[in-house]
């Protein structure tokens, strides 16, 4: 299976999106397993303009699964709602995405990272 990681970002715009790897397939995998369940009701909902999170999707045959939705130290998938309290897979992502980013777009995630 390709899963591919959306940097959920612009409006009107294509978001910067890149595939992941097997070893970064398993490494997100692995990271999915060692967070805990968190409350649906505790994720925050994303802004309808700037930052939004990452996605990441099945890049194969369109699937019944929903996408991840990785954002302010939540991940969303469906109905399940996990914590990530040290936002440590959006980190990640980020640092995966290396030059796919323009540094403007880079240090908005980064500044929202940093926030409360």
């Amino acid at each position: 299976m390709s899963l591919r990681v959306i940097l959920d970002i612009f409006s009107g715009l294509p978001n910067p999106s890149w595939l992941l790897n097997a070893p970064e397939t398993a490494e997100l995998e692995r990271r999915l397993r060692d967070l805990k369940p968190a409350p649906p009701s505790s994720a925050s909902e994303p802004p309808s303009l700037g930052y939004r999170g990452f996605i990441v999707e099945s890049n194969d045959e369109p699937r019944i699964d929903s996408p991840l939705v990785i954002y302010r130290g939540f991940v969303r998938h469906g109905s399940i709602s996990l914590s990530d309290p040290g936002r440590t897979l959006e980190r990640w992502l980020l640092d995966l995405a290396g030059p796919r980013l323009a540094p403007n777009v880079r240090e908005i995630v980064v500044r929202d990272l940093a926030g409360p």
